[in-house]
């Protein structure tokens, strides 16, 4: 607004300054309508994270490669136990049987408590295999303490390894066989009527009728002399 003074004593009227109106530029995208958001700072991408163990079974996927497992299945070879496990274990995680004894490694290590890495883990002869089919300890060499081994009786005497005395004549499989050279598969070996433990109970000779030579056989004799 112009303000002057009058030389003459009078004030000169004020007059509005003409200013020209400007008119708002308009974006292309304000005058079609379409809302504009201006541009915000460029969020940080967080880092992808490579899981190196996808399976969760110990070990990473290089390594399994490496030795033939599959780095996306915990158990390869479908055993019961993890990849990672049997590497501790020193089992081969390709293998169900490692040791080739006729059991699992998983049965070998949680069930019969015998050693995967080791066919005859009791080292009787008997693969720990066999031992569990015929119902012998595979961690013991003489599982019913008769004096004879697993292995022999299985293989040689013919007695049960499971059973003290087989024939049930009051005398061990291992007595009979080592020290009176008795039958152990026969409760009465001289067949006179007497069991072997009785005849030796009544100081008879188990493998003679008449041990005393009384011409009485040894079942009539109240004791036996030899």
């Amino acid at each position: 607004i112009f303000i002057g003074v009058n030389f003459s004593g009078g004030f000169v009227r004020s007059v509005p300054s003409a200013t020209p109106s400007v008119e708002p530029t308009l974006t292309y995208k304000e005058e079609v309508g379409e809302v504009y958001n201006p541009p915000t700072q460029t969020e940080t991408e967080s880092p992808q994270i490579i899981d190196m163990d996808p399976d969760d079974d110990g070990l990473d996927t290089d390594y399994e490669k490496s030795i033939g497992t599959d780095p996306n299945n915990d158990d390869t070879d479908r055993d019961g136990l993890k990849d990672g496990y049997e590497i501790e274990l020193g089992t081969d995680p390709l293998e169900k049987d490692s040791d080739n004894d006729g059991l699992d490694d998983w049965e070998e290590v949680n069930q019969y408590w015998t050693d995967p890495n080791n066919i005859d883990t009791d080292a009787d002869g008997l693969e720990d295999g066999k031992e569990v089919n015929i119902g012998t300890d595979p961690r013991d060499t003489d599982s019913d303490n008769d004096g004879l081994s697993d292995k022999y009786e299985f293989y040689n005497s013919g007695t049960d390894p499971t059973l003290y005395d087989t024939d049930s004549d009051g005398l061990s499989d291992g007595v009979e066989i080592r020290t009176y050279k008795t039958d152990p598969q026969d409760y009465d070996t001289d067949s006179d009527g007497l069991s072997d433990g009785t005849e030796i109970d009544k100081r008879c000779d188990p493998l003679k009728t008449d041990t005393d030579n009384d011409g009485v056989n040894d079942n009539y004799d109240v004791i036996c002399y030899k």
